[in-house]
């Protein structure tokens, strides 16, 4: 399959969903609970700075309004890569990982703004 990002173009749909999700996460503020997700440090800004020029976003803009488009962006490409016939179960979990990240982005934007009025 042909994805909207190059470095993911050739892979196997379920290496993508994997490889999102993890970039995904490590995008996320973490709360020192859990491990940061292994994912190459090279690869995270590749796919970063691609994700950045398809949505024609500012290399520095990590403004609230950027990240929701940048989580919305991979989450859809999540959804994507899940599209393809996988299991059920991966769908599932793919859809429940994108509720995660709309409530978390909603969650941040809304503490960004209260950190902004403060």
């Amino acid at each position: 399959m042909i994805y909207s990002l190059p470095s993911l173009n050739g892979e196997d749909p379920a290496k993508v969903e994997g490889i999102l999700a993890n970039l995904t996460l490590g995008m996320l503020p973490n709360p020192g609970i859990s491990e940061e997700p292994s994912l190459p440090r090279e690869l995270r800004d590749r796919l970063i700075h691609e994700i950045r020029i398809r949505l024609r976003l500012k290399r520095d803009d990590n403004s609230p309004k950027a990240m929701s488009k940048i989580y919305d962006y991979l989450a859809k490409e999540i959804g994507r890569a899940s599209s393809l016939p996988s299991s059920l179960m991966g769908m599932r979990d793919t859809a429940l990982i994108g509720q995660m990240l709309s409530l978390r982005c909603e969650r941040q934007t809304e503490l960004s703004m209260f950190t902004l009025r403060a």
